[in-house]
């Protein structure tokens, strides 16, 4: 089980304090504490980058005789 996977609960409250030990939170022996496993979180697959859009290409201008019609 990975440590950050894992929630420890005692009186209705979740012990989440790493640096914290059992008697700072009033454990003492026989106390009830229920170990639960959360789901791993799942990771986001990075979106695709968006696609530019195509440049659109002017029409061609007509020229008849060197002039521009």
């Amino acid at each position: 089980m990975a440590a950050d996977t894992l929630k420890l609960i005692a009186y209705g409250k979740v012990l989440d304090k790493d640096e914290n030990s059992a008697s700072s939170y009033n454990l003492k022996e026989g106390d009830f504490v229920v170990a639960m496993v959360q789901k791993a979180k799942k990771v986001k697959a990075p979106e695709p980058a968006p696609v530019a859009a195509p440049v659109p290409v002017a029409a061609p201008v007509p020229v008849v005789d060197n002039t521009v019609v």
